[in-house]
């Protein structure tokens, strides 16, 4: 199973899938928000799939992108921090 970390996101889970399948990520199978302060809300999408290696080659793709009127950063945590 892999991760992936998605900071300062603000948009339903259908747009979320719709720009990640845009540039070229699978559809992830399930997703915890993080409300945060509620002016960074994160979320964590959960890949049973996907390798680590794998989505760690597609990050570069979003990393630091504005979308949404938010800058996305975009991390892979490691199982250890799960």
């Amino acid at each position: 199973m892999a991760h992936i970390y998605l900071g300062n996101i603000h948009a339903s889970e259908d747009d979320l899938q719709a720009f990640l399948t845009r540039y070229g990520f699978p559809r992830f199978d399930a997703i915890q928000h993080f409300p945060g302060n509620g002016l960074q809300p994160a979320v964590l999408l959960y890949y049973t799939d996907q390798s680590q290696h794998a989505l760690r080659m597609l990050l570069p793709r979003i990393n630091g992108m504005f979308w949404n009127s938010r800058r996305i950063s975009a991390l892979l945590p490691t199982e250890r921090f799960m």
